[in-house]
This record gives structure tokens, C-alpha cells and sequence, in this order.
């Protein structure tokens, strides 16, 4: 895969709310609510946070909640996945020490994914490229700490078959550079090793599923057996 760009997404609708009586208080927090999509049309799902801050001379959010939702992945060019709907809850840490690298505001925090109705297509295994395999549901998480984001407990089935995976992804600057080394598992269906025979190859055995590795830059992924 070459020359994935990053989705653009457009915020049709926005708000942003000020806690006053936190404000007093010395530890400002901000809610904020957007509409997420591609054009000022929307359609793109829609995500809430709130950002809490330390006191007013924290030089970054102590803490991020979110929940995002109804999130069309299938328009935002994401390598392999031609559709999918993306719902997820996130919390993020701040750094507090004032040592703290600058160039790494994030400290930590935790995303809880679930994809629902997922097509991913075009993945190109060896000199093969697998067709079209369709999920009902994908679910899994996301721990970031210590400069690096690992992806556990991925699970998905749906009537081509189950899939399980983990992984770890390095972020860089710019994002479509950071590193991706995610591994599959993929156990096909009768039906999809009917509809795409060359499926069985991959496998040492019928009943056994077969590995797939997504590794390297966002923007240049490969897929190798």
C-alpha cells in the first residue's frame, strides 16, 4: 500500500461550554460537543469531551474524557477498510511534571474501540490481494503510555469468518508517520473459503486460522504472511 493520506474531517457544529464555578475554583473545565464529517454537511458522527485542567497555569490538559460515535470510517480513506461504523470511549492523562518532554503532552491514556458492520478490502498478502472480508463487529483496546500505544483483545466475527489481533503503534510527527506493527489472525468461514478458495493456501490446516502482519509508517503499511 502506497500514498494512504490521513482523513480530513470537517467540524460542521461545534460548541464549547465553560464550568464557571470550576473556574473559580481554580481548576477550569471546558465541555466540549462537535458534528464530524467531510464537508459542512456532517453525517461524519459526532464526539463530546471534557477537558479538565490542573489550575490556570497548567501548561496542558490534566485530563480528557470523550466518547465518540456514529463515526463513518469508511469515507476517511483508513488503509484496507472500505466501510465501518466507529464508536469508542477515550481517556487521557496529562503530563504534571514540569520536566515533562514538551514535545509529548499526552502522557497516557486508554481507548475502549467497537466497530460495527466493517468491510476491509484490498489487503495484499504476499504477490496475492485478498478480497473484500466482511465483519459484523470488531471490538478491542488501547493503552498508550510510555511513548507508545499497544492494541489489545481485537475481536471480530461476521459471516466471513473471525479475527483476533494485538499490536503496538509508535506515534511520530507528522501522524501519518507513526508506526503501525499489527498482528491478525484470521479464521475464514466456509462460505468466504467457498467464495475465495486461495484462503485455504494461507492456512497450514483447514480448521486452522492464518497470521497476517500490518507493519510500518500509517502512510506506507504493508502486509506480509
Amino acid at each position: 500500500m502506497q500514498g494512504h493520506d490521513l482523513p480530513v474531517l470537517v467540524l460542521p457544529q461545534a460548541s464549547v461550554t465553560l464550568r464557571a464555578w470550576d473556574w473559580l475554583k481554580g481548576r477550569p473545565k471546558i465541555d466540549l460537543a462537535a458534528l464530524l464529517g467531510k464537508d459542512a454537511a456532517g453525517g461524519g458522527g459526532q464526539v463530546a469531551a471534557l477537558v479538565e485542567l490542573d489550575s490556570w497555569r497548567s501548561s496542558g490538559p490534566a485530563h480528557i474524557s470523550a466518547t465518540v460515535s456514529g463515526v463513518d470510517i469508511g469515507s476517511m480513506q483508513v488503509p484496507f477498510v472500505t466501510k465501518g461504523t466507529l464508536h469508542a470511549e477515550f481517556t487521557h492523562e496529562g503530563v504534571k511534571e514540569p520536566s515533562a518532554d514538551a514535545s509529548t503532552p499526552l502522557a497516557g491514556g486508554r481507548w475502549m474501540i467497537n466497530f460495527t458492520n466493517v468491510v476491509i478490502d484490498q489487503v495484499p498478502v504476499g504477490s496475492y490481494t485478498l478480497p473484500s472480508i466482511a465483519l459484523t463487529h470488531l471490538s478491542g483496546q488501547v493503552q498508550c503510555h510510555s511513548g507508545a500505544c499497544w492494541i489489545d483483545g481485537l475481536s471480530g466475527e461476521g459471516p466471513d469468518g473471525t479475527i483476533q489481533g494485538k499490536g503496538v503503534i509508535e506515534p511520530r510527527q507528522p501522524v501519518s508517520e507513526s508506526v503501525l506493527r499489527l498482528t491478525l489472525d484470521l479464521q475464514p468461514s466456509a462460505a468466504y473459503k467457498q467464495r475465495v478458495p486461495l484462503a485455504q493456501a494461507f492456512s497450514s490446516s483447514p480448521d486452522r486460522p492464518f497470521a497476517v502482519t500490518l507493519q510500518g509508517p500509517l502512510s506506507r503499511l504493508a502486509a506480509v504472511l
